[in-house]
């Protein structure tokens, strides 16, 4: 649980410029996209990776908008 805290420090070091958190999101979001597409193409793979790439995604958009937020006040 601690490199679990770990990590959402330093994204939280990484994401105070509201631009750099946009453009966290929009790299994650091509990276998914390119990442569903490879899955669906790929029969092997099981369905929960493609749970997990938009659980990334979402998880990205909630930081971006809790930035948005910090930003504002």
């Amino acid at each position: 649980m601690k490199e679990f805290s770990n990590v959402i420090e330093s994204v939280n070091i990484m994401t105070n410029n509201p631009l750099a958190s946009l453009l966290k999101v929009i790299l994650i979001s091509v990276i998914l996209f390119y990442g569903a597409t490879f899955a669906r193409q790929q029969d092997g793979l099981p369905k929960s990776y493609i749970y997990f790439l938009g659980s990334m995604y979402v998880l990205s958009l909630i930081i971006y908008i809790r930035d948005r937020r910090n930003s504002l006040n």
